[in-house]
């Protein structure tokens, strides 16, 4: 599943459990939980603080890593 096809499906699913995505910072951690191990390792140490932040951060990552291999 693509960055994209992902973060769709998570904003879809998140309706269902506002409690556990209540703030940006949950969201985000959320989307965290969730992403590839490889996206984990690129992303984890950058202290993104927003859910916004964390999906463009983890779609870049995905398309430097996709123009690489």
């Amino acid at each position: 599943m693509s960055m994209a096809e992902y973060e769709a499906q998570f904003a879809r699913l998140a309706v269902y459990a506002p409690h556990l995505v209540g703030t940006e910072r949950l969201k985000a951690n959320r989307f965290m939980d969730w992403v590839r191990p490889m996206f984990i390792e690129k992303l984890g140490s950058h202290n993104i603080q927003t859910y916004t932040k964390m999906v463009q951060r983890a779609q870049l990552v995905e398309d430097t890593m996709a123009k690489y291999s």
